[in-house]
């Protein structure tokens, strides 16, 4: 793998692109393309196809395919004290969420991410043996002192997050992240 190659996949490994609100990693792949392609188009559901002609008349036609979203959050109440309760988008495992450092993408793109930390009630003030949480209980901690501090940071209802993953070069020349 050339070093080009793994400086591209962590630019895109760290965009973020919850399904549905995927147009930061189009835009990167759309960038990256552009000089190598005949025809380049996003359409109406943000789907980037490009196209590069053949040679040949009547030569194959090959199509490359692949997803640019992944599995995330979804803003669906800001408490008075600044506090964000979620909604989860794909399929995570519940059990993974509690103590998890989330990264929030305002619509607002002139407003910087937001980083925060998932939390759930302490063991003394829960009801029961629940063993797996419920993700409704849950709640994102940004910092924010009130829902007017995390409104003002651009995190409003509908705004999307996945779960920060940082980029590393494992053994065998491999990456993860």
């Amino acid at each position: 793998m050339t070093e080009q190659i793994k400086k591209d996949l962590e630019e895109l490994s760290q965009a973020i692109g919850v399904s549905s609100r995927e147009r930061r990693v189009v835009r990167i792949i759309k960038e990256k393309i552009e000089p190598l392609v005949d025809e380049l188009k996003i359409d109406l559901s943000g789907n980037l196809i490009a196209t590069l002609k053949g040679t040949e008349k009547n030569g194959p036609v090959l199509l490359l395919d692949a997803h640019t979203d992944e599995i995330g959050v979804m803003i669906r109440h800001i408490s008075p004290d600044g506090f964000l309760y979620f909604a989860k988008i794909g399929g995570f495992v519940d059990l993974l969420f509690p103590g998890q450092t989330v990264i929030l993408a305002p619509d607002d793109e002139t407003k910087k991410t937001v980083i925060g930390v998932i939390g759930l009630k302490p063991p003394h003030i829960t009801k029961g043996e629940t063993k797996v949480p419920n993700p409704e209980d849950l709640a994102i901690d940004i910092g924010a002192k009130s829902a007017e501090e995390a409104e003002s940071w651009g995190i409003t209802i509908g705004t999307t997050g996945t779960l920060l993953g940082k980029f590393f070069e494992i053994s065998n020349g491999r990456v993860i992240g």
